[in-house]
């Protein structure tokens, strides 16, 4: 049978396997936001969500999600913290890539290929709710994300929102509790409002074309630093190149 998102699904020790390897990805992220960017970086959505039912990740969830709290409440604002936010990631090493809708962000490092890396979002307060990408506006405070707890996941340290129950119910509902492996939110109605309202965070093809034609010009001084892959602005052909940059 294929699985939620139509594929062949992957052998059980092929999903270990991945899910350890996210796990190592976001040791790495997690310490970079810690001593650099003073904020930490928390669990999201279904990572979160295997972790605080059931103790260890979905067994098959094939992604990591994670955020960060801004403290902003302007989405243009956000977004150009945003900007600086992958721009020190980019200096240390890191690798950024910008979906087609120009959403933040996708986190890797050069050593991991493109179909493992994390999900990245800012998390803001804004008219009495809390935002996020994809879909999230909750009528939940802050607080209960800026303060977080810190858990172990398969012996790595991992950081969750204090209210983390509480999110979990917002968003996925009162039953939430009940493991689900078909359940997917792509077909959930989302308000004209709310879409606009994140789609703000997100980035324009110039905000990018500018974006990365400032990061080459300090890679000629700066050869450590990692790459900006705007997936929308990149070619699709030679095919196998872009699966090797973009992912499917």
């Amino acid at each position: 049978m294929l699985d939620k998102k139509g594929y062949l699904p992957p052998l059980p020790e092929e999903v270990r396997a991945r899910q350890d390897a996210y796990l190592a990805l976001y040791a790495a992220a997690r310490e970079f936001f810690d001593n650099n960017l003073g904020r930490p970086l928390f669990l999201m959505y279904g990572t979160l969500l295997g972790l605080y039912r059931d103790g260890d990740l979905i067994p098959h969830d094939d992604d990591f999600d994670v955020g960060y709290i801004s403290e902003h409440e302007d989405p243009h604002a956000i977004k150009m913290e945003t900007r600086e936010i992958i721009l020190k990631l980019l200096r240390a090493g890191f690798t950024v890539a910008v979906n087609r809708r120009g959403r933040p962000f996708r986190l890797r490092t050069p050593s991991t290929g493109a179909e493992l890396h994390l999900d990245v979002r800012p998390v803001w307060y804004q008219d009495k709710r809390v935002w996020a990408h994809k879909q999230a506006c909750l009528a939940l405070p802050l607080e209960g994300f800026r303060q977080v707890e810190r858990r172990t996941l398969r012996g790595t340290a991992v950081y969750i929102p204090r209210d983390a129950e509480k999110f979990l119910e917002a968003y996925y509902g009162h039953t939430w509790t009940t493991p689900d492996p078909g359940y997917t939110n792509s077909t959930r109605l989302v308000p004209r409002s709310v879409k606009a309202n994140l789609s703000a965070t997100c980035f324009n093809p110039n905000e990018l074309r500018k974006l990365s034609h400032e990061v080459n010009q300090e890679r000629e001084h700066r050869p450590e630093m990692g790459e900006l892959i705007a997936i929308g602005l990149t070619d699709l052909y030679p095919l196998e190149q872009y699966r090797q940059r973009c992912g499917i």
